[in-house]
């Protein structure tokens, strides 16, 4: 007659939220929860009598919260698998102030073994980013992407894993899902993709952006009976040609479209099982012309933008193209090689416009923020203490103020990369001839600027001819090495110029014209 049964929900960090108690008979009891700050919570119920224990049942269960950007975020990257060592430094790292997890290679479990990852990795504390697939590709014979980006199979393959995977996190409400690291179109010095699919769909880009096969000829100076006879030229036959680099330059931005188009598509998907999910990529590898690296493009609909510390014209171009709500963020390790760069390297992101810190990895090789005893080490040590100074106080406040960009707005033209590639092949050894030169050139001007004390701002080609260039906003706007202006570049830039604007130009400025 005595019995009662007992009710407290915990956090997973053991935390008592809230607790009450009911008559052994009652089938149910209402609870308020304080508001949570982790996902993962179980809820236990005991059976007693007097002081002594009957009987006891533990429940998990999640409760979803956005990941809402108000913090400077530390991450560690780990592995599925829930080792001991492992679940440990996670959650040690939980404690010492970080609130992300890069969850690797979560895709291909069955439902068991997915719940089971997300449970073990969600204990720690550290919300979730699910590492879900990769878009990565090698060249095959013929010049032959594999996998191709135009491969229905694999599109509808990577989709169908893509469902699954994101079903099974949901309950975790991820602070973003990432379609991999180290992501590229892709490596080495051939060029791609010469599939008979990625051929066709080449051809109905090219009727999307000019219309009619007319107008292609004239931009091309070219005289194709219809868009079924195209196929793409490459740098080698662009190079013999010495003009009339349409072609070439018009399969670059197609192959660059298309690798952006399978993360959006895939994106979408993700979106389709989990609304309003934050999706993106992180760890992108070195720029360069055959990389598919158009910031513009890869930051339009991804929010989850993240490059390696190493990469700085990347991480800079990152900041002036992410979207409002993106999670934004670098790898610091190859840079913060010792004690002082671990201090310094939280920081730098932060006054970098960043609004997260990623450190791979917690445990198990090269740069790791423990000692074999599980202590920090110094890393450790400087990494955790300017974490929790940039999560509060001054920290708090930078990253929510607003940049002052000088009023100085600088070109960003994938299409000068390109030329810059063909400059390279057709006059070697020559000033600023090659696309690493052009990007070395880049770089340059804007440590020119930093070094100067100013701040800056990259508007694209896409927004140039939008309209998008203001004297208000840019009173001064920088063309560096851009070969490449179209028609509609150039009347922009003129009623620039005559409402009052300065152009900073260079005289490579128009060497190359057309639509």
């Amino acid at each position: 007659p005595g019995a009662r049964l007992r009710w407290e929900v915990f956090d997973s960090r053991g935390r008592l939220l809230a607790a009450t108690e009911t008559p052994a008979g009652s089938p149910r009891a209402s609870l308020e929860l304080t508001p949570p700050v982790v996902v993962s919570h179980h809820l236990d119920v005991s059976l007693l009598d007097g002081q002594r224990t009957l009987a006891h049942a533990r429940r998990t269960f999640t409760i979803p919260r956005p990941h809402d950007l108000t913090d400077y975020t530390a991450l560690l990257w780990t592995y599925p698998g829930g080792e001991p060592v492992l679940r440990q430094t996670m959650a040690d790292c939980y404690q010492h102030g970080a609130g992300l997890q890069d969850l690797c290679h979560m895709g291909g479990y069955d439902d068991r073994l997915a719940a089971r990852e997300y449970a073990v990795a969600a204990a720690s504390g550290l919300r979730l980013i699910p590492y879900v697939t990769r878009i990565a590709g090698e060249v095959a014979p013929g010049n032959q992407r594999s996998p191709g980006l135009h491969d229905p199979a694999w599109r509808q393959r990577t989709r169908d894993s893509l469902t699954v995977t994101c079903r099974q996190a949901a309950p975790y409400a991820p602070a973003a899902f990432t379609l991999g690291d180290e992501n590229y179109l892709v490596q080495g010095t051939q060029e791609v993709c010469l599939r008979p699919d990625s051929i066709a769909a080449f051809r109905d880009w090219l009727g999307r952006r000019y219309g009619n096969i007319e107008a292609l000829n004239a931009a091309w100076g070219s005289n194709h009976a219809g868009f079924e006879s195209i196929t793409p030229m490459l740098l080698g036959e662009a190079v013999a040609r010495q003009s009339g680099f349409a072609p070439w330059m018009d399969f670059r931005r197609f192959m660059d479209h298309s690798f952006a188009d399978a993360h959006e598509d895939f994106a979408d998907t993700i979106r389709q099982v989990v609304p309003g999910a934050r999706v993106g990529w992180d760890g992108f590898l070195g720029y360069q012309w055959q990389s598919g690296y158009d910031f513009a493009r890869l930051t339009e609909r991804l929010e989850l933008n993240q490059s390696y510390s190493v990469n700085w014209l990347m991480g800079e171009l990152i900041r002036s193209f992410k979207r409002p709500n993106a999670l934004v963020g670098k790898w610091g390790n190859a840079v913060a090689d010792n004690r002082e760069g671990f201090d310094a390297w939280v920081w730098d992101g932060l006054l970098s416009g960043d609004n997260s810190v990623w450190w791979w990895t917690s445990w198990g090789c090269d740069y790791i923020p423990f000692n074999p005893d599980l202590s920090l080490n110094a890393f450790g040590e400087g990494f955790f203490r300017a974490v929790r100074e940039t999560s509060a106080g001054p920290g708090k406040l930078l990253l929510h103020a607003q940049r002052d960009r000088s009023g100085i707005g600088v070109l960003y033209s994938q299409d000068d990369l390109f030329a810059a590639t063909l400059a390279g092949e057709l006059t070697q050894d020559k000033a600023y001839a090659g696309s690493n030169s052009f990007l070395g050139q880049h770089r340059a001007l804007l440590e020119t600027l930093h070094d100067l004390g100013y701040q800056y701002h990259h508007l694209s080609t896409a927004q140039l001819e939008a309209g998008d260039l203001s004297v208000q906003r840019e009173p001064v706007f920088i063309l560096p090495l851009a070969a490449c202006l179209s028609d509609q570049q150039v009347a922009a830039l003129r009623r620039y110029v005559e409402a009052g604007g300065t152009l900073l130009v260079d005289g490579r400025a128009g060497l190359l014209t057309g639509p």
